[in-house]
């Protein structure tokens, strides 16, 4: 049917806008724009390792991986472990841990040891260092268990 081209622009003149979901304009982003420009936005430029000598060269972004490489027995795991220790203390982070290599109370002695700043054992090699109290022990499971999750695979689960 046929109606020219007046009724066509009088029925665009009067057409009503309708909204497409999921479609945006960019000034219903400035807000977010300007806090990221002005870096106040949150945790996208990356939170500090805790070692300022690294900071320049690295930082922990949320949702990027990072993959850290090295040969057997360099301390990767020890790296690790120190960081996560740094990101709970400085902006409370919370982790899920899955160490093949360690047994649990292996692993929490060595993430103790890094919380308190003690050993948890008396040894040749720390003789100037003091041993952690009992009572730092027990804080430092508190802190242990608000902190990290295990994830552990039960080799009995298979068979």
């Amino acid at each position: 049917m046929y109606l020219g081209p007046q009724m066509l622009k009088q029925t665009i003149e009067k057409a009503e806008l309708y909204p497409i979901r999921g479609l945006f304009n960019f000034k219903d982003y400035f807000h977010e724009i300007d806090a990221y420009y002005h870096r106040v936005l949150g945790d996208e430029l990356g939170v500090s390792t805790g070692w300022r000598c690294l900071d320049e060269y690295y930082n922990v972004v949320p949702g990027e991986l990072t993959i850290v490489t090295g040969v057997p027995n360099s301390g990767k795991s020890e790296w690790i472990d120190a960081l996560l220790c740094n990101l709970n203390h400085s902006v409370g982070w919370k982790f899920a841990l899955c160490s093949m290599e360690n047994k649990v109370r292996e692993h929490a002695r060595k993430l103790l040891e890094k919380h308190v700043k003690k050993p948890f054992f008396d040894s040749r090699y720390g003789e100037s260092l003091e041993r952690m109290s009992l009572e730092e022990l027990e804080k430092g499971k508190q802190w242990l268990d608000s902190t990290f999750h295990l994830i552990r695979c039960d080799l009995y689960i298979f068979t």
